[in-house]
């Protein structure tokens, strides 16, 4: 059960794109040189513009996460994955399937929107965050982090950027995938999928059951706390046409997870997580449809979408007390979309981009203390133009009209620009934004036995710029990185321990992103990135969770004709401000260490394409830390198995 942020948790509890950073690929991606006779077909995103743009194109900071950097890295989880991404923090309390927090550019988990294949699932049920932790990776096909304000063209939940999650696609033949694997902490986990393509049709269906013992919860604590996950993943399209395309994905998730409560200390004299034997059953279900009929040639293309996510928490303790929170999210949307050439006085492409769209919010929330279900409905218009000058200057503005029934409309911009400079390919970048975040309905309405909804809280604004160059060196075999941005948040949000309120002033987040990508040798890939921020409220105090310093760094190396495969990571993530609570709640704070986390490991293929053994060792330097106060972390930890594909 969440409500937006941890210590609301807790308190619940206690109630019952190819070569530049814009487009950088944290993981393994390959820099070799095309041959010369080979031609290049430029990567495409959509979160930039939500519309398939050239990643050289893209003005904002892009990072992707591809299948293959998932893949050979063995990630699980998709939180452990993006920790790779620069600016990006995240926040676990406790094992597997634990609430799982991010932090984006110093932005709250619930002011990052999150997508699974196009459907919205921020949960208005959670206090409008998205919870990683049941999200498995399963089926993943690539991951875009667009960094930034991105209210203007994705609205209230978009002020620190977007998450954007695609499942494998069906291609070609019929294929069967598995993988099984075991380890540390009675960890199992199973997946089994099956995807192709005809002429007409495109499937993707997998399944997927993780189960785990698990560690405490409670940092001090001596029992473990389990976790089990089960996942069915469906994508499929159909195009009756060579002008329409009917899509249609879907998301299952039944999962059962054992946590700790947060309780009293009286030798500590503050409230932190201890032993309990606390159960919570979670359902959740994500479906979307859509259509798209193109016309003239591509050039105008007009799409609907209907979007359904829905959530559903229940939990007890020992059967003395228990809560439901069940969160719904509804979402219809037409886009339509214009591209055209012309060459009057310089050669220039250009996109208009049109988009309305209402959306629906509900929560209920029923315990001994209280039972409320409050809803809100919004209608977002849209409007984006884009660019094109000599194929090497791109531009966009954008400019969105929210109607919201419990607050004030609201109006964001953003504009964007990327200029690739010719022979020597530097790519200079630059975007600028404003955001805006609303309350969410537990902030608002939310009732437990030490918190009170305030239903006086107002939208929060944001206004963020930031500046990039990349330069690929080496025949691309080296590329460098770097951006600078800046971010402005008024009325932040705080929980205050019993309430919620507007903190008056200005909040400011400052702070650098540096990166490098090489190919020293052939199949030798290295990817590195550091982020310096300094988040700040208005009283020059600290914002929590928000780590001065981030670093990673990933190296892969394929032998053997490619059969072999080694990698290791690191990751480190520096020390940071938590909030703690004395026991009548009272609200203080407290330094979390830095920590480093080191992984490495391997794979063989038996049967080159078919048959693969893997292993790797997680947390190999046995880091005793904690990324939430009082919660604890995994140790040392090892893990193998088998794949298949046929």
């Amino acid at each position: 059960m969440t409500h937006g942020s941890l210590p609301f948790r807790a308190l619940a509890r206690q109630r019952s794109f190819t070569f530049s950073l814009v487009t950088l690929t944290i993981g393994f991606a390959s820099a070799a040189t095309a041959a010369e006779d080979t031609v290049t077909i430029p990567e495409l995103v959509i979160t930039a513009s939500r519309v398939p743009v050239a990643s050289e194109q893209v003005g904002s900071a892009l990072s992707v996460l591809t299948r293959d950097d998932l893949e050979s890295g063995q990630i699980r989880v998709i939180s452990d994955a993006l920790r790779r991404v620069p600016g990006l923090s995240v926040n676990r309390t406790g094992g597997a399937g634990s609430q799982t927090e991010l932090y984006l550019r110093g932005a709250k988990a619930n002011q990052t929107l999150v997508l699974i294949d196009g459907i919205e699932v921020n949960n208005p049920g959670s206090g409008s965050a998205f919870d990683f932790g049941d999200l498995v990776a399963t089926d993943i096909e690539r991951i875009e982090v667009l960094r930034g304000p991105q209210s203007a063209l994705w609205g209230s939940d978009a002020v620190g950027g977007v998450i954007n999650i695609v499942t494998r696609k069906g291609q070609g033949v019929p294929t069967v995938r598995g993988m099984v694997e075991g380890g540390s902490f009675g960890t199992s986990q199973v997946q089994a999928g099956l995807s192709g393509a005809t002429d007409l049709a495109h499937y993707a269906l997998s399944a997927s059951r993780f189960a785990t013992q698990g560690i405490s919860s409670a940092r001090s604590g001596t029992e473990a706390d389990g976790y089990k996950n089960t996942a069915l993943v469906l994508r499929g399209g159909v195009s009756p046409t060579d002008t329409l395309d009917i899509e249609v994905a879907g998301r299952l998730v039944s999962a059962t997870l054992q946590y700790d409560d947060f309780g009293a200390d009286p030798a500590l004299g503050l409230m932190r997580a201890v032993d309990a034997d606390i159960k919570e059953y979670r359902e959740q279900a994500f479906g979307r449809l859509s259509a798209e009929l193109r016309s003239f040639d591509d050039h105008w293309r007009n799409k609907i979408d209907l979007s359904v996510a829905s959530f559903n928490a229940t939990g007890d303790q020992n059967n003395a007390w228990n809560y439901t929170q069940d969160g719904l999210k509804t979402k219809i949307g037409y886009q339509s979309s214009v591209s055209f050439a012309t060459d009057t006085l310089v050669p220039a492409q250009h996109v208009l981009t049109a988009l309305v769209e209402h959306e629906a919010e509900s929560a209920y929330y029923k315990s001994a203390w209280s039972k409320v279900a409050p809803e809100v409905e919004t209608t977002g218009v849209v409007g984006e133009y884009r660019l094109t000058l000599f194929e090497a200057l791109s531009l966009s503005g954008s400019v969105r009209q929210d109607f919201n029934e419990l607050f004030d409309d609201a109006t964001t911009t953003r504009a964007t620009a990327a200029y690739v400079v010719p022979l020597i390919q530097t790519k200079l970048r630059a975007s600028v934004g404003t955001g805006v975040k609303n309350p969410t309905l537990f902030q608002l309405y939310g009732y437990t036995s030490t918190f009170k909804g305030n239903p006086d809280l107002r939208p929060e604004k944001s206004f963020g710029w930031d500046v990039g160059v990349d330069q690929p060196l080496l025949n691309k075999r080296l590329t460098l990185g770097a951006t600078f941005f800046h971010t402005e948040i008024d009325k932040l949000i705080q929980g205050s321990g019993v309430s919620a309120e507007n903190v008056s002033g200005v909040s400011t987040i400052n702070g650098v992103e540096l990166t490098a990508q090489a190919e020293p040798l052939e199949h030798l890939h290295v990817a590195a990135s550091y982020t310096f921020q300094n988040a700040e409220d208005a009283d020059g105090k600290d914002l929590v969770r928000r780590p001065n310093h981030l670093a990673s760094l990933d190296v892969s190396y394929r032998f053997l004709d490619e059969r072999a495969q080694v990698f290791s990571s690191l990751q480190y993530n520096g020390a940071r401000q938590d909030t703690t609570y004395d026991l009548s709640y009272t609200p203080g704070s407290t330094t979390l260490d830095g920590y480093t986390l080191v992984s490495f490991g391997g794979s063989y293929a038996l049967v080159k394409d078919k048959v693969e053994l893997f292993g790797r060792v997680e947390n190999a330097l046995d880091q005793d830390y904690q990324e939430v106060f009082s919660y604890g972390a995994p140790g040392i930890a090892g893990y193998g198995g088998l794949r298949l594909k046929l």
